[in-house]
């Protein structure tokens, strides 16, 4: 007999369904990110952290193109920590200031904050963002002697904030193809991690087997304070979990708009819809769209799904989600994930804002 099986792993959790290659909701990080730079700031904090950064650059960057300078420059300017325009004083010696790679920095600086600082302008943070579910997710492996009872202790230090916990289940079901037909195997279940939550904050922390997941209801702020708790959230799994390599990275936003009726076209409000050959019914009272799209500069997938949850009288309501994931493996350069992390948040917001409508934003000023 030949064939083959197909597992089919599921969190029923919130009565939601698993997909191994996505982020799965429950319903220093790029700190500068989100705000305009000064370059005058800009130059201190580099010579201010002179030695770091020249250690940085030896190490990762220096034998790479002038082609990726933006981006390093970028990722470099993002791992600084926040400042406040005007109360900067550089501190390193002076010797680091003259220092070739600080040199080159300050140079690519000056070429790409107009960029950068566009971008801010670009994607505007609304004052009610549409954005009902946020997910920060790292894959990991973890030894061998890392046992449910190991990632139970990662709440002793955040029982205060987080005081609520689940256990969290994964579900396998599996069924064989053969000449005989189709034969099914026992549904099995088990515990795989835990869930710590916050009902005040609508916060939640997954500490699994494979990795760590932090989920952040509406109302969401920004990304500055997200990033910031995940990873500070992250360095405390991580310090218990002991993982022995990071494997995939990926961001999740699930975006609810409340798209008022009567409606036109769906134009009007999002530019990626499905279209309906022009011989057929053009009314449309549910629909669900997926697809897959890539970014070859960040080395990114996003997974981009549109559905319309509810109609009524007033408004139709459309689920947004976008979830951008890197595949990578990342060993002895684990801070390497907070720079990507920006990269991935880039990728998401390019989606999101090239995929709306002036009219769309209005909805949400």
């Amino acid at each position: 007999m030949t064939g083959f099986t197909l597992f089919v792993p599921a969190v029923i959790e919130h009565v939601l369904i698993a997909v191994s290659n996505t982020v799965m909701p429950v319903t220093a990080p790029a700190l500068n990110a989100g705000r305009h730079i000064n370059e005058e700031d800009a130059m201190l904090l580099v010579e201010d952290h002179g030695e770091r950064l020249i250690n940085v650059y030896s190490d990762r960057y220096e034998h790479q193109s002038s082609s990726n300078a933006p981006t390093i420059c970028l990722n470099m300017l993002y791992s600084l920590p926040p400042y406040t325009h005007g109360e900067i004083k550089a501190k390193s010696p002076l010797t680091h200031k003259s220092h070739p790679a600080i040199l080159i920095l300050k140079k690519q600086i000056h070429s790409v904050l107009p960029m950068i600082n566009k971008k801010v302008d670009e994607y505007t943070i609304f004052p009610s963002a549409p954005i009902t579910e946020a997910i920060l997710d790292i894959r990991a492996e973890l030894p061998e002697n890392v046992t449910l009872e190991s990632i139970l202790a990662v709440q002793n230090s955040i029982r205060g904030r987080f005081p609520e916990k689940k256990e969290r289940y994964s579900y396998e079901a599996g069924f064989q193809f053969s000449q005989e037909g189709v034969s099914t195997t026992p549904t099995q279940h088990k515990i795989d991690g835990y869930l710590f939550e916050s009902l005040a904050e609508k916060k939640i922390v997954q500490a699994r087997l494979d990795g760590f997941t932090f989920n952040k209801l509406k109302p969401y702020q920004n990304w500055e304070s997200f990033c910031r708790e995940g990873r500070e959230l992250w360095n405390l799994y991580s310090r218990i979990a002991q993982p022995t390599k990071v494997i995939r990275i990926a961001l999740r936003y699930i975006n609810r708009i409340e798209i008022p009726l009567p409606l036109k076209d769906f134009e009007e409000y999002i530019l990626t819809f499905p279209q309906i050959a022009p011989n057929l019914p053009q009314a449309v009272t549910h629909f669900f769209m997926q697809f897959v799209i890539s970014n070859s500069e960040s080395e990114a997938n996003a997974i981009i799904t549109l559905a319309i949850e509810k109609v009524t009288d007033q408004k139709l309501s459309l689920i947004f989600d976008i979830d951008v994931s890197r595949a990578v493996v990342y060993i002895d350069n684990k801070e390497d994930i907070w720079s990507d992390f920006e990269k991935l948040r880039i990728f998401k917001n390019e989606i999101f804002f090239k995929s709306i409508t002036d009219k769309t934003k209005e909805l949400f000023k």
